[in-house]
Formats: structure tokens, C-alpha cells, sequence
């Protein structure tokens, strides 16, 4: 809305018409200018209290942008700093991993003694700790111990061998961290080497020999003297049904009972025996 007031007119006192322009001022042209100063001072009102509002809301928003602005350049610093201590961690993890492990070109004879190393200086090596030195051309070459002493400054190493591997004098050692080797296992029993295949009836079974008796018939199988081991298998000749076979003086001990002599095998398919010296018998599997 745009402000107009109209002018009030200036009246000539000596003018005939004197009492008529006072009277049409009085009358008409004063009350019609109070409006239009009314309707101006409410407009201009309005105006200021909307220009108060949006002055107000602009500075709001002004706050409101200082404040983000604010917040972002925080978050930003934050996630500069993450970005540096992740950084750090991670090259403090690097150089940690990598001093663990180091080399040496000390000539040295492999055995179980200790031996005296120069190796890589400012490594994480403590007395106590198991380390292994392993040649860099055949790591199956290597000797495995604790540190006895070891100097970050000079890289002097003397490590107590306790175990090794291979054979030789080397010098292109790398030396990495390692544990307490751990307790031997029990020795499993030995497997079968040679089998023997055999179509006669008279047989010497033999420590690792697996004998595989093609005629079952009449066989006679003498046991071996104080060794285990010994195994045979029979395969019906021909598809009988009836084999003999005879253990000698051996006992024998199976599903069909336990028993000397002569056992008689109504089977056409092969069966498998095994002599165990430690209980004197021969045993069906």
C-alpha cells in the first residue's frame, strides 16, 4: 500500500468567498486529511512492526547460521584429529609389528648352544622371549630358543638354541618372534610296507609285511617271534566258501570265537587278520 496525504489548501482572508473556504476546510478538507494521517501512521505501524519481525527472524537465522557454521567447523577439526590419531595408531601398530622381527648377517653353525648375534638394533626383544633364526635362503634351516640378552642400542642378540632344524653354517638370518615348542606326541603305530601276494599253502608272516593269500584251502600261516605287525588277508580262492586256515601254535581270537589250530572260514568273501606279539594271538579284524 502506498501512503498519500492529500495537501489542506490555504485560504485568502480578504477573499469574498472567505466563509465558504473555511467552512469546505472545516468540513470536508480537515477531516479528510485526519483520515489519510491515520491511515498513514497504522500503515507505517504495520510496516515497522514488520520490518521489527523480519529483523528479528533475520538475526534468528543469522544465530542459527553462526551456530552450524560453528558446529561444522568443530566437526570438522574432530574428524581431522580421528583422521590423525587413526593415522598415528596405525603406523604405531606398523612400527610395533615390524620390530618384532629383524635380521642378522652373523656366520653362525647350526646347533643347540648359545649363540651370540649381531642383529637389527630397536627391536622388541626380551630376555625370556622365544625367538627363531631362520635362513633367509631355506627356512627349513633354523635354530629356535630364548633371548637371553639382547641390546636395542647395539643389536648384540645371544639367544639359548634349544631346538633346531637343518644343517650348516649361514649367515642371512631372519629373526622373528616364536613360542615354546611344544611336548613331543606319542609315536603311532608303524604301517604295513610291503604286501606279498601268495597262492601256496605254507607262509611266514614278517614284521610289515601284509601277506594276501589268494588260496585260502589249507593254508598254514606260521606267526613271527616277538614282533607285531604281521598281517595277512585271505581271499577265497575260486569264491569257496570253505577255507582253512591253520595258526599253528598261535591263538587265535575273532567274531567266531577264541581258539587254536585250524579255523574254518564259511565265507566267500576276503577276511583280515593281524598278529599281535604283545597278546601272543592272532586277532580277525
Amino acid at each position: 500500500m502506498t501512503l498519500s496525504i492529500d495537501p489542506l489548501p490555504l485560504i485568502d482572508r480578504t477573499s469574498t468567498t472567505f466563509k465558504e473556504e473555511c467552512d469546505e476546510y472545516l468540513g470536508v478538507k480537515l477531516p479528510s486529511f485526519s483520515v489519510q494521517v491515520e491511515a498513514a501512521r497504522v500503515e507505517i505501524l504495520a510496516k515497522e512492526a514488520s520490518a521489527t519481525e523480519a529483523a528479528s527472524t533475520a538475526s534468528t537465522a543469522a544465530t542459527t547460521a553462526t551456530t552450524k557454521a560453528v558446529e561444522a567447523a568443530t566437526s570438522a577439526t574432530n574428524a581431522a584429529n580421528s583422521a590423525t590419531a587413526a593415522a598415528g595408531s596405525a603406523a604405531a601398530a606398523a612400527n610395533y609389528s615390524s620390530s618384532l622381527s629383524g635380521n642378522s648377517s652373523t656366520s653362525l653353525l647350526i646347533a643347540v648352544a648359545s649363540k651370540s648375534f649381531t642383529a637389527t638394533t630397536g627391536r622388541q626383544w626380551g630376555t625370556g622371549q622365544f625367538l627363531q633364526a631362520a635362513s633367509a635362503a631355506n627356512p627349513a634351516n633354523y635354530m629356535h630358543g630364548q633371548v637371553t640378552s639382547y641390546n636395542a642400542g647395539t643389536g648384540a642378540l645371544v639367544l639359548n638354541v634349544l631346538d633346531v632344524g637343518g644343517s650348516g653354517t649361514y649367515a642371512d638370518w631372519v629373526i622373528t618372534l616364536s613360542a615354546p615348542k611344544g611336548s613331543t606326541g606319542a609315536t603311532g603305530s608303524s604301517g604295513k610296507l610291503t604286501r606279498t601276494i601268495a597262492s601256496g599253502t605254507t607262509h611266514t608272516a614278517t614284521d610289515g609285511t601284509d601277506i594276501l593269500l589268494t588260496n585260502a584251502a589249507g593254508c598254514v600261516v606260521t606267526a613271527p617271534t616277538a614282533v607285531d605287525l604281521a598281517r595277512f588277508k585271505v581271499t577265497p580262492a575260486n569264491q569257496k566258501r570253505t577255507n582253512s586256515i591253520d595258526f599253528g601254535a598261535a591263538t587265535y581270537c575273532g567274531p567266531v570265537g577264541t581258539g587254536t589250530g585250524v579255523l574254518t572260514l564259511n565265507l566267500a568273501a576276503p577276511a583280515e587278520f593281524e598278529y599281535s606279539s604283545t597278546l601272543s594271538m592272532w586277532i580277525q579284524l
